[in-house]
């Protein structure tokens, strides 16, 4: 392909490149989240046993159990069974809110996603099997 052949392309074609402008433009300004899952409301963890590197390494742990394509239901289950509810509220400040796809399921980055908490990752990412599996492992965080 020559230089003049991209340049006559570009100038045919030159309104496809701003759609994933308008695209940005357009996510960032409706991106008004009325359940509070983009907010990181920071919860009592008085009476917690964690260390916050135990709760990092877990919140991290989850991350990564969520993040790509695919869930690690057995992971979730393994970190959060028989958590107290102190626990899993320094988990849960741990993991804070990160960037979610909920398009395609995944982590995302702030062009694509939206800043979720814990409890929106583990809402989307499992379905009520899963959920109702998890309650009966850790019953005191929900």
């Amino acid at each position: 392909m020559t230089a003049k052949s991209v340049k006559t392309m570009f100038k045919k074609y030159w309104y496809l490149l701003t759609i994933p402008v308008f695209y940005l433009v357009y996510k960032k300004i409706s991106s008004v989240n009325e359940d509070n899952s983009d907010k990181l409301i920071i919860k009592d963890v008085s009476g917690a046993t964690l260390t916050d590197v135990d709760a990092d390494r877990i919140a991290t742990v989850l991350y990564e159990a969520m993040g790509g394509y695919g869930t690690k239901e057995d992971v979730i289950y393994e970190e959060l069974k028989g958590m107290s509810k102190p626990n899993f509220n320094k988990v849960y400040n741990a993991f804070g809110v990160r960037y979610y796809n909920p398009v395609i399921g995944t982590e995302s980055d702030w062009a694509l996603g939206d800043k979720r908490n814990l409890w929106y990752w583990l809402n989307a990412e499992l379905n009520l099997s899963e959920l109702s599996q998890l309650k009966k492992l850790a019953p005191e965080i929900f």
